[in-house]
């Protein structure tokens, strides 16, 4: 039987290079979209200061969706690019272009969402 030339030094010194090359190289050489697109269920109330925090975070809002409007309204209106909805089945089903979802509505809805 040979003796094997990779010591545990040369072996632990490789993994971490080949782990930090992996995460240094720029998400766009892997074919990832730039911005992820992130759509909200409840988008008045408290769902309005979690969609900021996406959109300053870097990500693109693709679609917002509240059942009431009137509540939503506000941040309906700052982001105008973004599709409006007041069913997330609705919302769920027409858009294939969505990341992420946050869910900012009361707790026995959270489920279904």
């Amino acid at each position: 039987m040979t003796k094997s030339r990779i010591t545990r030094r040369v072996f632990v010194g490789t993994a971490a290079v080949s782990a930090f090359s992996i995460s240094y190289i720029p998400r766009r050489a892997w074919g990832a979209a730039d911005r992820l697109h992130v759509a909200s269920v409840g988008a008045g109330g408290k769902g309005a200061g979690e969609v900021r925090d996406s959109a300053a975070e870097g990500c693109n809002i693709v679609a917002l969706c509240d059942v009431d409007e009137s509540r939503a309204a506000k941040t309906f209106g700052q982001f105008p690019q973004a599709k409006k909805y007041q069913d997330f089945r609705v919302m769920l089903d027409r858009q294939k272009d969505i990341d992420a979802v946050t869910v900012s509505t009361p707790d026995h809805t959270h489920a279904a969402a």
